[in-house]
């Protein structure tokens, strides 16, 4: 255990020693009088793009106003390096940039060719990818002298803590021969080792370590990338969404015998093409016919019915008219028996006044009695009185012939008086007379007012009686029309069971299945023969939920059938289902095709592309260029979606591309919108953009872009998977479709 503890770290100790420290420095060179130091942006070269510095000297001379060319490349590996021109940096007298691309772990070198005044120079400088061509200040060497330091310390301590313990440390055992020998061993081994890597391997050959951080997908080194490009326009973006649906019938339907019976003909086969109207099939009708005549014979019982109660109905109504004749002579009788009761009731009613009236007078003929015999009572005592005086000669003889004659008016007054009462008496009397008369008269108009009324009432009853006799004459009327009715119903009935006996079409269409074959009992109801109306045609096809939200009755639709994608058809959606399938969560839309050509077949599987959205003139791109970048913190939320395309840019005498980002509008099958970051013009790459690093040369393709912005090129797209093709007209490699011309009609 001691000797492990004190072997460990010598060993340690050896190692990094032999290793020697790691030391950050630019890459020196020297050749043909000239010299180079060289960095590069960022420090340590990693695979991927770099940016070279290149710091110049001719003897001790900075070496200004030269053409510098670089190719970075790998020993005996063409990987189609290009060779680059150098920039000089301003302020820095032979100093020079330019740009290099580290495809893959491993060893470089960089070809300088430096050419002036009509000479032309060359030096190479060894490069490889983890190199840190940073300055260093002496700072690379702290890590493995603070390395060696723990080292030391650590040796110390196991010794120290040895001793502090009691324990001894055999130093005999160091020295051993076999302790030494295995230590020299490692080391020469180790030393090997590492001078056969960097001295014996084939030249461009890879370390272990290189070859396992290798990057194979890596782009590739930096060159003109041939790429074709197309410009940036104005025109119509349809959104569309594409389903595989199927045609079906306008009308699929089964045809039925109405009626039972033995089937004695169908004319028609399957796939037998017919018209409306055409016969099908026809029943035995020999049942029928005994049905129809006596159906006919009860017509005529019922129309003979109804003749008999329309007799008896006018002979209640003539009897109606009679008694409504006396009834109104009767009640003119009654009129005029109420007029003669009105009349004497009036003249009772005179008489009574007059009896009141004679009342009165008895009464003030006898007031006026009274008070003149108590006149001629107060003259008799004034007589008497004046007699008396007389007698004693108080007063004189005119006082007593005045008192004389006052007495004798005063009788002259209580005669009239009674005389007046007699007479009033003898009028009342009179007056009760008269009102017994008047109520006597009364009493006889109110007996006649009231057999009359009575003949009235007899009258009406006869009215009633005969009104009784027309509504059940008109009832058994009315009931024999209806049995009449009811007669002709069930002779229709019978004759239309015999016209059922010929089935017919009701539609052009074609016969699918026959079912049923001649000679066989046929049932009501029971289907014998299946045919489909193919004029016009249903194309339907079941759309998801999320797509369904977004189409509209009247939106275009393109159909074709998948033996003949070029032959495509436009029609428009006829019709939404409201009921989503909640298994599927799809829905039925459908469109109807009413032309005879292209002829879809009934049940053939069939394309709908339906338009969802479109604007008519919106500036686009084509969609095959558009690209998606990810961008975000989480994977869950935060990440948005950067759109660009890769846009040709002028760059000095070269086209580099530009990766270009924008904000997309409507999504098209062919194009995209394009509501900012692009102009109409822009020279879009549609083409040769997949392995595109921004700033990389580009050459176009084929026909350049016109003067007026606008591709002469010609794209293909497959009929079945929509993948845009630079091809000749042919077959689609991924899915062998036919591939038809963008924008022809198809």
């Amino acid at each position: 255990m001691r000797r492990m503890l004190l072997q460990g770290p010598m060993v340690c100790l050896a190692l990094l020693a032999l290793a020697g420290p790691a030391i950050s420095a630019p890459v020196r060179g020297s050749g043909d009088g000239l010299s180079a130091t060289l960095k590069t942006d960022p420090p340590v070269i990693v695979l991927g793009k770099s940016r070279l510095h290149l710091d110049l000297r001719d003897g001790a001379h900075p070496l200004a106003d030269a053409e510098v060319r670089v190719l970075v490349r790998m020993p005996n590996m063409d990987m189609g390096e290009r060779e680059e021109t150098a920039r000089p940096v301003e302020g820095k007298p032979g100093g020079y940039a330019v740009a290099a691309v580290f495809s893959m772990a491993g060893a470089y070198v960089a070809d300088i060719t430096v050419a002036k005044d009509g000479r032309q120079r060359k030096l190479q400088l060894k490069l490889a990818t983890g190199m840190d061509t940073g300055e260093s200040d002496g700072a690379g060497r702290l890590l493995p002298m603070a390395g060696l330091a723990a080292l030391a310390l650590f040796a110390v301590y196991t010794v120290v803590r040895m001793r502090r313990t009691g324990q001894r440390v055999a130093l005999r055992g160091l020295a051993r021969p076999r302790v030494w020998t295995s230590i020299l061993l490692l080391a020469v081994s180790l030393a090997a080792s590492m001078y056969a890597v960097r001295n014996w391997r084939r030249p461009g050959a890879m370390t272990p370590i290189e070859a396992q951080a290798m990057e194979m997908a890596t782009p590739p080194p930096p060159g003109v990338a041939p790429v074709v490009v197309a410009s940036a326009d104005r025109g119509p973006v349809e959104q569309t969404v594409t389903y595989v649906g199927q045609a079906a019938g306008w009308v699929d339907q089964d045809i039925y015998a109405r009626v039972p019976g033995w089937i004695i003909e169908m004319p028609v086969n399957v796939g037998t093409r017919v018209r409306a109207g055409d016969l099908l099939a026809r029943l035995d009708t020999s049942e029928i016919r005994p049905v129809i005549e006596e159906r006919a014979a009860g017509i005529r019982t019922a129309r003979e019915g109804e003749r008999m109660s329309a007799a008896e109905a006018a002979q209640a109504r003539a009897a109606l008219v009679r008694a409504q004749a006396n009834v109104r002579a009767e009640e003119s009788a009654v009129h005029m028996a109420r007029a003669e009761v009105a009349a004497a009731e009036a003249d009772l009613a005179d008489a009574r006044e007059g009896q009141n009236a004679a009342g009165l007078m008895v009464a003030e003929a006898t007031a006026g009695l009274t008070a003149a015999e108590e006149e001629q009572a107060y003259g008799a005592a004034e007589l008497r009185r004046a007699q008396s005086l007389r007698d004693r000669g108080a007063v004189s003889v005119q006082e007593m012939e005045r008192a004389r004659a006052d007495a004798a008016s005063a009788t002259a007054s209580r005669d009239q008086a009674r005389l007046r009462v007699r007479q009033a008496e003898a009028g009342i009397r009179s007056a009760e007379a008269k009102v017994r008369s008047a109520e006597a008269t009364v009493s006889a108009a109110k007996q006649r007012l009231a057999m009359a009324s009575e003949k009235v009432a007899a009258m009406r009853a006869e009215v009633a009686a005969s009104q009784a006799m027309l509504a059940a004459a008109t009832s058994k009327r009315r009931m024999a029309r209806a049995e009449t009715d009811e007669a002709g119903a069930m002779l229709r009935a019978a004759k239309t069971a015999e016209r059922y006996a010929e089935i017919r079409a009701t539609a052009d269409g074609i016969v699918t299945h026959r079912l049923l074959a001649p000679g066989v009992l046929a049932s009501s109801g029971q289907a014998i023969l299946r045919m489909s109306q193919i004029r016009p045609v249903r194309l339907q096809a079941s759309v998801s939920e999320a797509d369904l939200a977004h189409i509209r009755v009247g939106a275009r639709v393109e159909v074709w059938r998948h033996d003949a994608p070029g032959h495509r058809a436009q029609t428009r959606v006829s019709s939404i289902s409201p009921l989503v399938d909640p298994a599927t969560r799809t829905a039925l839309v459908e469109a109807i095709w009413r032309e005879p050509t292209p002829a879809f077949a009934v049940g053939e599987a069939i394309t709908m592309r339906i338009t969802v959205a479109s604007r008519p003139h919106v500036l686009r791109v084509p969609a095959h260029a558009v690209n998606e970048r990810v961008g975000g913190e989480s994977a869950i939320e935060g990440r948005r979606v950067t759109h660009y395309v890769w846009a040709a840019r002028s760059d000095g005498p070269t086209t580099v591309a530009r990766r270009v980002a924008f904000e997309p509008g409507l999504k098209g099958a062919g194009h995209v919108e394009a509501l900012s970051g692009l102009a109409e013009g822009d020279q879009i790459v549609i083409e040769g953009g997949g392995d595109l690093r921004d700033g990389d040369e580009i050459v176009f393709e084929g026909p350049k872009p016109a003067a007026d912005g606008h591709e002469h090129d010609t794209a293909y797209i497959c009929t079945m998977c929509s993948e845009v093709r630079r091809d000749k007209p042919g077959r689609c490699p991924k899915c062998g479709m036919a591939l038809v011309r963008e924008g022809s009609a198809q």
